[in-house]
């Protein structure tokens, strides 16, 4: 009678005789031949007779089920084709001799003690070869423990608008979810068409090995894989990383965004007593499309976030191309209004505000027409500029937030500014904060008597002076301190910090 050997894993030296019936293998208690191989599916292939002939069906397990190293949907099997399922390996024989001592072991209650039944299937034991199997693992707790881990995931990651503390506190979590030792995170790079390391998180600084066989196959195929050993699995095993570096249990999830391959995670393990099982990478895969979804969406953020911030710009320029001599103005008003928000301990919302409010603060100026300008005074066309450049603001996303500065930033700390006459409290914190660097950017390029612009000192004595006349004493204070330690003309930015919201 043609039967099956088992070669390797928990249950060594089984002989399963292949009759009528459908021989279903995975890791599921009901299977006819249950393999407790952690890369095998719970339901993972079925072994069939036809007359004479034997055939092996995959049941689209997640890593697939291979024949001499080929992997197969359906096969006709012959005398010793070598199957392979995760890390385990099986024997098909005819029917011949059956090499080695065995000994029909039953312990069915209809039969002797001499022989076993197991899913209405006798089997042949190996007495050398016998080792004891693991116990299986509980699918329903388990599935439960995933559930909440996917759920706990989803949670870290709709609390973070930065992307690198996102992604670590994202691995960081994952790896400690399926004991791997380390977690990458790949970025496809658009240009070259490769994936490129983003992040990296170990139980060591230097990060390990990855095999470049693993991802490529994962992404050809577009599917997430498990492998339990690399070293033995017939699919990786040739691949110089692997080899080299003595690669163990890895899950490869690739991230599929519009279509294409955006990404990948990567999670190893060296452990070789305790891989990573299919409820590891059906984890992995959950917390992969999350992730992926994730950065995606942080992503088109960002490049909203640039666009809106080069529109800005533009605005900018468009308003200093009517005075060739307040060109750089806007940016450097917005500068020292970042030093001056950070300071004053501002939120990061309220700092990229008050930046947008001052490059925007004289869009005005550009709606303000040479001939609005005839008979006006300077006073005047302030006034007017300064309604002008609210009107427009309110056509800009965010506005609510950045208008109140820009109609405000000629306002007064003593109430003899415009429009308005506000004073003290009642002027906008933001305008404040404008008002001040705007102010000190006049001082520094065109104060003095001959409007040549002050000297550093003398300017920030001037500023000084105002403090709690013409403005605000917090916001005169932290302009001043900003200059003492070395942040008032080197500032952290919304242009070079990419991790602030400025939408």
């Amino acid at each position: 009678m043609p039967r099956i050997r088992v070669k390797t894993g928990p249950n060594k030296g089984f002989v399963f005789p292949i009759g009528d019936e459908v021989i279903t293998l995975g890791r599921d208690n009901v299977c006819s031949i249950q393999i407790l191989d952690k890369g095998a599916s719970r339901r993972h292939s079925e072994i069939f007779r036809v007359g004479e002939m034997c055939f092996i069906r995959d049941l689209e397990s997640r890593n697939g089920t291979f024949v001499n190293d080929q992997p197969v949907k359906e096969d006709l099997l012959r005398e010793g084709d070598r199957m392979q399922i995760g890390g385990t390996v099986l024997v098909f024989e005819s029917g011949g001799r059956v090499m080695g001592e065995t000994k029909h072991i039953d312990l069915s209650a209809a039969a002797s003690d001499d022989e076993m039944a197991i899913g209405g299937q006798t089997l042949e034991l190996r007495l050398d070869d016998l080792e004891e199997p693991d116990e299986a693992e509980h699918a329903e707790s388990r599935d439960s423990a995933n559930f909440r881990a996917v759920y706990r995931l989803g949670q870290i990651l709709n609390a973070e608008q930065a992307e690198g503390a996102l992604v670590e506190k994202a691995l960081d979590f994952l790896r400690e979810a399926v004991h791997a030792d380390t977690a990458y995170l790949f970025i496809r790079d658009e240009i070259a068409n490769t994936l490129v390391p983003r992040a990296f998180r170990g139980e060591h600084e230097e990060p390990s090995a990855v095999s470049r066989t693993i991802i490529r196959r994962a992404v050809a195929e577009r599917r997430a894989i498990l492998t339990t050993d690399a070293l033995s699995d017939a699919r990786f095993r040739g691949g110089e990383s692997v080899i080299l570096n003595r690669i163990h249990s890895v899950i490869c999830v690739p991230f599929i965004s519009t279509g294409k391959v955006t990404g990948a995670l990567y999670l190893d393990s060296a452990r070789v007593d305790e891989g990573f099982v299919e409820e590891d990478l059906e984890l992995a895969t959950a917390a992969g499309a999350q992730m992926g979804l994730a950065i995606d969406n942080l992503e088109s953020h960002r490049r909203q976030r640039e666009t809106f911030l080069s529109t800005v710009r533009t605005l900018s320029a468009v308003t200093e191309m009517r005075d060739p001599s307040t060109r750089g103005h806007s940016e450097r008003v917005a500068s020292y209004a970042a030093a001056i928000a950070a300071k004053m301990e501002l939120s990061d919302r309220e700092r990229a505000d008050a930046q947008l409010a001052a490059l925007l603060h004289d869009i005005g100026k550009a709606a303000l027409s040479d001939q609005a300008r005839e008979g006006l005074t300077e006073e005047e066309r302030a006034k007017r500029h300064v309604e002008l450049g609210a009107d427009l603001a309110r056509n800009i996303v965010g506005s609510d937030r950045v208008m109140p500065a820009i109609r405000g930033h000629h306002e007064r700390h003593d109430g003899s500014g415009y429009p308005e006459g506000l004073k003290e409290e009642e002027i906008p914190l933001l305008a404040r904060i404008v008002g001040l660097a705007n102010a000190f950017d006049h001082l520094m390029t065109e104060g003095g008597d001959l409007g040549e612009g002050l000297a550093m000192k003398d300017a920030l004595v001037a500023v000084g002076e105002t403090s709690g006349k013409t403005y605000h004493p917090d916001a005169v204070t932290a302009l001043l301190v900003a200059y003492r330690d070395g942040t008032l003309f080197s500032p952290k930015t919304i242009f070079d910090d990419e991790e602030t919201s400025a939408g």
